[in-house]
């Protein structure tokens, strides 16, 4: 393999590791000021960079992730044994981590009122009561605001009455095993194969060092699930998987529904308006079977949750010394300390975001449109996934440190599909180079 082919890929896992670094244990060595810059910086560097690279190449070739020549392939089998062992140790490390985290700290709504909040949901739905009613439990009135993939995997927690944090951890070994198989079964360099199937083990490690409330108070561990298989499934050729991790990742968070419509433009362009069609219409349905019956009792919810945030928001916003808007992750910071109006600088940023969020988009549709004859489709899918949650979350009124692990797992995705297509043009340029 070509020198080339080895920098780039190398590259982006050291700007993968910077990531990781900026998020946890680097967090606190940085000015708030700055660190949002740096944080936002490198995650935008690995969702571009892989672009950039394939746009200067030649028009490739058809790639599929079956494309291996059988020499590749045997030497990819004769890995299975060593890998599986690595991703069964990768599991036995990540359930002992988080099951410290757990141990850790109980379930209170005096530290969060996330699991708190989904242990409610969860209760009225099994009680057979309307789940979205305002929340009083806590000793205080709070809008229900959690779409229906975030709250109803902890059904069995309240059924069988048992720890719901679990459930997010089976979860995450799920996808763990998932994106594992992904690498194994790929014809990767073997030391590119461990340094990814280590990453997740890291990552984790770092947040339970450095950051535990993310594993003990909150679900994110779920939704970086989610994304991490839907990233997975855009790497693959099965429109079933890709629209199962859609209304996964559709129906926990609505930070997706900027980057849907991306993706079904680009589908479009590839597989053509009835394909597409159908794809969408397996979205509408599923989305309809988790969150109609509940729209349909209150066709308001989704917008009630929005103000329900921007209320939230204010309210941390006048909070003097904030962690959540010091922690230097997003630009909200710098909105907050203009001073004035409270509700009116809220608004003033969220209309900011709802202007650079739609506009990312659209470069990045013009993009594909411009170069779509020298990219792969799931190289682009994924990139433009990380990319648009990076701008998302950088732009989001109340930067909590938890929502950033999503972006964070997937550069995990990206870097795989990028190198693997990068060992594809070597593949494919010797294989011309020997017929001279």
């Amino acid at each position: 393999m070509s020198l080339r082919s080895y920098t780039t890929p190398i590259f982006l896992l050291l700007l993968a590791f910077f990531e990781m670094g900026f998020f946890t244990f680097w967090r606190k060595k940085y000015d708030p000021h700055t660190l949002p810059f740096l944080f936002t910086g490198v995650q935008l560097c690995v969702g571009i960079l892989p672009l950039i690279f394939f746009i200067k190449c030649h028009k490739p070739f058809n790639f599929s992730p079956k494309t291996y020549d059988f020499q590749t392939l045997n030497v990819t089998y004769k890995q299975w044994i060593p890998l599986s062992i690595l991703t069964i140790l990768g599991i036995y490390f990540s359930f002992k981590i988080v099951m410290d985290s757990i141990g850790s700290l109980p379930i209170k709504p005096q530290y969060s009122d996330v699991i708190p909040q989904v242990q409610v949901l969860c209760r009225r739905a099994l009680a057979g009561e309307f789940p979205y009613k305002p929340i009083t439990e806590f000793g205080y009135t709070m809008t229900a605001n959690y779409l229906p993939t975030q709250w109803m995997p902890y059904l069995p927690s309240e059924i069988f009455k048992f720890d719901p944090r679990y459930i997010s951890l089976g979860i995450f070994i799920l996808s763990y095993i998932v994106f594992s198989l992904k690498i194994i079964k790929s014809a990767l360099q073997i030391a590119f194969k461990i340094a990814l199937l280590a990453f997740p083990v890291v990552f984790i490690s770092t947040i339970h060092d450095h950051d535990k409330e993310i594993l003990t108070m909150t679900v994110e561990q779920l939704i970086m699930s989610y994304y991490l298989i839907l990233g997975v499934s855009l790497t693959s050729n099965s429109r079933i998987f890709q629209a199962t991790g859609v209304i996964l990742c559709l129906m926990s968070r609505f930070s997706l529904l900027f980057w849907l419509p991306l993706f079904v433009f680009i589908l479009w362009t590839k597989d053509g308006f009835r394909p597409t069609l159908k794809f969408c219409a397996v979205i509408f349905l599923g989305c309809l079977l988790l969150y109609g019956f509940y729209l349909i009792i209150d066709p308001n919810i989704f917008f009630k949750a929005q103000v329900y945030y921007d209320y939230v928001a204010a309210g941390v916003w006048q909070e003097k010394d904030n962690s959540t808007l010091h922690n230097g992750l997003g630009f909200a910071l710098f909105f907050s300390e203009k001073g004035g109006d409270t509700v009116a600088s809220v608004a003033s940023f969220k209309k900011l975001m709802l202007a650079v969020t739609p506009s990312v988009y659209l470069l990045l549709g013009a993009f594909w449109w411009r170069f779509k004859d020298k990219m792969d489709f799931s190289l682009f899918a994924v990139c433009g996934l990380k990319i648009s949650l990076t701008i998302f979350y950088a732009f989001i009124h109340i930067p909590y440190s938890y929502l950033y692990v999503t972006p964070i797992a997937l550069s995990w995705v990206v870097i795989f599909r990028f190198y693997q297509i990068s060992q594809s043009f070597d593949l494919k340029n010797r294989a011309y180079s020997h017929q001279f």
